[in-house]
C-alpha cells in the first residue's frame, strides 16, 4: 500500500508540473508585443534640393522585423492640405527606406504606415527642410559694412565633419589690395543656441587669416567674421556652414 501511495504521489507531482508549464506557455502566447517603428531621416539637417533617406526601423521583442507586409511613408507640408506617399523598400535587418527630395523649405511631417505581423502602427515625425543658400543671403544682408571698399571672402572645406579639425579661412581685401595686419576673429555658434565662441585668427600670408575649429555636433553653424585694424576699420560678415 505504501508503494502504491508513493507512486500516486509522483504521478500527481509530474501532472502538476506539466500543467504549470502548459499554463506558462499559454501565458507567453497571450502576451502580444506590439511592433515598434523608429523613424530616421538622414542626412540632417534636410536641405532643399538634396536627396535624403527616410527609414523606418522595425523591431518586436528587441528583434528586427524583416517580414513586414507593407511599409508606406506619407509625407506632407504642415501648411498645406495635400500629401504624397513613397513605398518603403525592405533593406533587410528590419530597415525599410525610401528616397525623397524636397523643393521648398518649411516644416514637414512624415507618417510611416506599417503593416506587420497582423498589426498596423503609424509613427510620425516632424522635421525642417532648410534653404541654406537663402539663409546665407539673408545673413549677409544683416551684416552691416561701413566701407564698400572692404571685401571678405570666407573659405572652408566643402564637407565639414563633426569632431574633425576644420580650417576657417578669410581672404580680406581693402580697395583691391590685401588687408594686412588686421585683427580678425571668427565668432562661431550653432543655429538656435545662445553660446558663442570667439576664435582669434593668424595672418598666414598678406590678407589671409586662418583659424582651426572642431565642431562638437552636427547641424547648421553661423560664422561671423570680425575685422578690425588700427585705422578704425570695424567690419563683420556672417556665413553659414553645415556640419555633417
Amino acid at each position: 500500500m505504501r508503494k502504491i501511495a508513493a507512486i500516486l504521489t509522483v504521478i500527481a507531482l509530474i501532472s502538476g508540473c506539466s500543467t504549470n508549464q502548459s499554463e506558462d506557455v499559454k501565458s507567453k502566447e497571450a502576451i502580444v508585443e506590439p511592433v515598434r517603428a523608429d523613424l530616421i531621416i538622414h542626412p540632417s539637417p534636410v536641405e532643399v534640393e538634396q536627396e535624403v533617406t527616410i527609414e523606418a526601423i522595425l523591431t518586436q521583442f528587441d528583434e528586427k522585423v524583416d517580414d513586414a507586409d507593407k511599409v508606406v511613408f506619407e509625407i506632407m507640408k504642415t501648411d498645406e492640405n495635400k500629401s504624397w506617399v513613397k513605398e518603403g523598400n525592405n533593406e533587410g535587418e528590419g530597415i525599410y527606406s525610401a528616397k525623397e527630395t524636397f523643393n521648398e523649405a518649411g516644416t514637414y511631417v512624415v507618417i510611416a504606415h506599417v503593416t506587420a505581423r497582423n498589426m498596423h502602427v503609424m509613427p510620425q515625425r516632424e522635421f525642417e527642410v532648410v534653404d541654406l543658400e537663402a539663409q546665407k543671403e539673408e545673413k549677409a544682408e544683416e551684416g552691416h559694412h561701413h566701407s564698400s571698399h572692404l571685401l571678405i571672402h570666407f573659405d572652408v572645406a566643402e564637407e565639414v565633419r563633426v569632431n574633425e579639425q576644420t580650417e576657417l579661412k578669410a581672404h580680406i581685401s581693402y580697395k583691391n589690395e590685401a588687408l594686412k595686419n588686421a585683427r580678425v576673429r571668427f565668432e562661431v555658434w550653432k543655429e538656435g543656441q545662445e553660446k558663442h565662441e570667439f576664435i582669434n585668427s593668424v595672418e598666414t600670408v598678406n590678407g589671409e587669416y586662418t583659424a582651426q575649429k572642431a565642431f562638437p555636433e552636427k547641424g547648421i553653424y553661423n560664422i561671423k567674421i570680425h575685422v578690425n585694424n588700427d585705422e578704425g576699420l570695424h567690419e563683420h560678415q556672417v556665413e553659414m556652414i553645415n556640419v555633417r
